[in-house]
């Protein structure tokens, strides 16, 4: 039982957070491929992520070691809006111990939600 009301938690927060980064107004002023693929990844667009990356001629690896967006790593930046499908795909990029815990982070956002609604 403590497993299903888990895993409800989770996808019911992840939900949210995805929500609240749908509804961030990114300004494309700058619309170059480097704020596209930064918006793709912030809003969980796995499918414009993925075309945006393969445009890069050194490889999607460099794109996300050295790609900045509002001066964080791509991934970190995706870490910040919860986009947990992005910081997934990024993370195939990274070395070993620079990735992401997806499930970790749900875990906290999670425990961060619980605490508040206390």
């Amino acid at each position: 039982m403590k497993t299903v009301t888990l895993l409800v938690t989770i996808l019911t927060s992840t939900i949210a957070f995805n929500t609240q980064a749908d509804s961030i107004q990114f300004d494309t002023s700058n619309a170059d491929r480097n704020t596209h693929t930064c918006i793709a990844a912030a809003t969980n667009d796995l499918d414009k992520l993925k075309s945006l990356m393969g445009l890069e001629q050194y490889g999607e690896k460099n794109v996300v070691e050295n790609l900045h967006c509002n001066e964080l790593t791509i991934t970190e930046f995706a870490t910040k809006y919860h986009a947990y499908d992005s910081i997934a795909y990024l993370n195939k990029f990274l070395h070993k111990n620079r990735k992401v815990d997806v499930v970790a982070l749900a875990n906290s956002q999670q425990n961060s939600i619980t605490e508040t609604a206390e």
